[in-house]
């Protein structure tokens, strides 16, 4: 089970998905999601964070990736990659 995700998680993954081509934009959010839940149940079973994926967060798999600096919700790109993040949460990346 991943950790609970917070705004300031999506924002970071959002900020990930930017510096994406958009055609990329949906595997890059699953494999993010992917990772945390690997490194959640990683860190279950040896009571450690994951060598590459952290602990679980996935605010620790977005910060391993380069991210675009955090844009106001004014920006279009970001607005379009942050609802992206919450759809994947909720729906088809389900963590």
């Amino acid at each position: 089970m991943v950790a609970d995700i917070w705004l300031g998680d999506a924002s970071a993954m959002a900020r990930v998905l930017m510096r994406c081509p958009p055609a990329r934009r949906q595997w890059v959010l699953c494999r993010m999601l992917t990772e945390a839940k690997r490194a959640a149940a990683y860190r279950i079973r040896r009571g450690t964070a994951h060598p590459i994926w952290g602990n679980g967060s996935v605010m620790a798999v977005a910060l391993r990736r380069p991210r675009a600096p955090e844009p106001s919700l004014g920006s279009p790109e970001f607005t379009g990659c942050l609802m992206m993040v919450l759809q994947g949460i909720s729906g088809p990346c389900r963590p």
